[in-house]
């Protein structure tokens, strides 16, 4: 929450404060799992107590506070209830809702995502031996966390085929039909995606990779001009400061200059670090990059994928912009060499 002015001297009002105080347990937010008591804020503000909003939502009218409600998920933007609520929750001002988006090449997507919920046991587990048979005779070799293995299909080729099989029964009649989406009424639309994109929730790895579908919905609710939407490669690739200032542009949020001057480098998932052991920061927890073979499934998935997603694809240029697509490229890895699969 970025407050442009301080809480009334008087005490807060708001039904989402919560009291948080540095002398007496009963009054440092205890029953609001986001406000506690931290000593930086007496170091920061000079105060031994303060008021903390833990929610702005859906309590908060307009010219209430001055202050402005972030929020982020992997995938509100194929929950049809979620863009209804958040269009209600701002009823009385939908126009300076905004909405960041990104997307990546649907094929990786779907394999990163994949990747992450199957391949847990292709990875070290914290404490103890490893879990895989190439690395039994090395139990010193750790990684930094294991993978979810929420999903029994250890191949992305048929991973996937299961999903799409489960979308075309779901609805025939639109299955990879993006004419006859983009005709649907809204409440006909905001049904299928119910149903058949389940929320947006985990493991869907077909549907949340199929994202006009969804921009098709949200599209009916808030203003194209309203969504920045950047390809995830590209953002890979932008210089930090850039991308500050792009962000403050489109939110109108307030970029100062000592801020924008901290951003360096590229924009970078952030390197897991090693803790007290003196080790060097780990790479970043992508499960997809350290899949023994990443580059063999995704080439056995492509052509498939390739032709199931094109429609999609298409139609995202046309509510978005011409020039918004993916190449071969951005789906395709590199084989690793035996020694590096065991290494």
């Amino acid at each position: 929450l970025g407050a442009a002015r301080p809480q009334p001297q008087l005490g807060c009002t708001h039904p989402a404060c919560a009291r948080v105080a540095e002398a007496s347990a009963a009054e440092s937010g205890q029953f609001s799992l986001n406000c506690v008591w931290s000593p930086r804020l007496k170091a920061v503000s000079g105060r031994s107590d303060a008021y903390c909003a833990h929610s702005l939502l859906p309590w908060a009218a307009r010219g209430e506070l001055n202050a402005s409600v972030m929020d982020f998920t992997p995938n509100y933007i194929c929950d049809a209830d979620a863009m209804a609520r958040i269009h209600d929750s701002a009823a009385e001002r939908p126009e300076a809702v905004k909405f960041i988006v990104v997307v990546r090449d649907p094929v990786a997507r779907a394999f990163s995502e994949w990747s992450m919920f199957a391949l847990g046991s292709l990875r070290y587990r914290e404490r103890g031996q490893d879990t895989s048979r190439a690395f039994a005779s090395q139990p010193s070799r750790r990684p930094l966390s294991a993978g979810w293995n929420w999903d029994p299909v250890k191949n992305f080729s048929a991973a996937m085929a299961y999903k799409l099989q489960a979308l075309q029964r779901c609805n025939r009649s639109l299955y990879l039909n993006v004419s006859r989406l983009r005709q649907l009424p809204t409440t006909e639309l905001a049904a299928y995606l119910r149903k058949c994109f389940d929320y947006g929730r985990a493991t869907m790895y077909a549907t949340s990779s199929m994202y006009s579908a969804c921009l098709l919905h949200a599209l009916r609710y808030f203003k194209r001009e309203q969504f920045l939407v950047l390809r995830y490669e590209d953002l890979m690739a932008m210089d930090a400061a850039a991308t500050l200032r792009l962000l403050s542009r489109f939110t109108g949020l307030h970029l100062d200059d000592s801020t924008a001057a901290k951003a360096r480098g590229k924009c970078q998932p952030a390197r897991l670090r090693a803790g007290k052991q003196g080790k060097a920061d780990a790479p970043p927890n992508a499960y997809s990059s350290s899949s023994p073979h990443a580059a063999e499934m995704l080439a056995e998935a492509a052509p498939q994928l390739e032709a199931v997603f094109a429609p999609y694809n298409a139609l995202l240029r046309e509510l978005l912009h011409p020039r918004l697509s993916w190449a071969a490229s951005d789906h395709r890895k590199v084989a690793r060499r035996t020694a590096a699969r065991l290494a």
